[in-house]
């Protein structure tokens, strides 16, 4: 409990930094959703994606494959509708294949996400990139519910251009309760090389058709 109450600390903290130094308005993403866990080795996700500050409407699904104790597959398609008012709708179809290697060390869990991204954009330029993913995962245990407060630090390689573009700090804190529903939440700062800095938020309510 001592290093859990330690790992929080370090989070909420985080997140108040990443607050201070926050500049403009949150982006706000919602994605409510379901899950099936049809055995202890593969997992399909549904979830439907909402961003009303910069009109986004997003469809996800993705499944989880785990092929061996320390490795899953993450094979996933995002559909964006984006409507930019003199432009009219637009349809971006994304692949986001990704290998996840993950292990613990005494309590701390550590997954290490390898994304390859690809946008295929209808009236502007395809984009191709390589995403990079470190996060550490402090679980714990409660009567009803499985918290997971994290912290994770994303890069992305964009292919087009050659170069790394953007970083994402993260905080956030997932709960699983009774092992059907799960809610996460989270805040990221991005660093941007084209668009800037931006704060995002996370919101995220699942549910699990099959239970664990």
């Amino acid at each position: 409990m001592p290093s859990f109450l330690l790992f929080l600390f370090i989070l909420l903290f985080s997140v108040k930094s990443i607050s201070q130094h926050a500049e403009g308005s949150v982006i706000p993403w919602y994605f409510p959703g379901i899950s099936y866990k049809a055995n202890s080795k593969l997992e399909w996700w549904g979830q439907y994606g909402l961003n009303p500050e910069q009109n986004m409407h997003a469809a996800w699904l993705q499944v989880f494959i785990k092929t061996g104790k320390h490795l899953t597959l993450n094979p996933a398609y995002l559909y964006l509708n984006i409507d930019r008012f003199n432009e009219g709708h637009l349809h971006d179809h994304t692949l986001m294949n990704s290998a996840i290697i993950h292990f613990s060390i005494n309590k701390l869990t550590i997954d290490d996400r390898n994304m390859i991204w690809n946008r295929f954009r209808r009236k502007e330029k395809d984009l191709h990139f390589y995403r990079n993913r470190l996060r550490f995962t402090r679980p714990l245990q409660t009567r009803f519910m499985l918290i997971k407060p994290y912290l994770f630090d994303e890069v992305s390689f964009s292919f087009n251009d050659g170069r790394f573009t953007r970083n994402r700090l993260a905080a956030g804190i997932s709960c699983k309760l009774n092992g059907w529903f799960l809610f996460d939440i989270s805040w990221l700062r991005e660093q941007d090389r084209y668009n800037g800095a931006t704060n995002l938020l996370f919101i995220m309510a699942v549910v699990q058709l099959a239970k664990s």
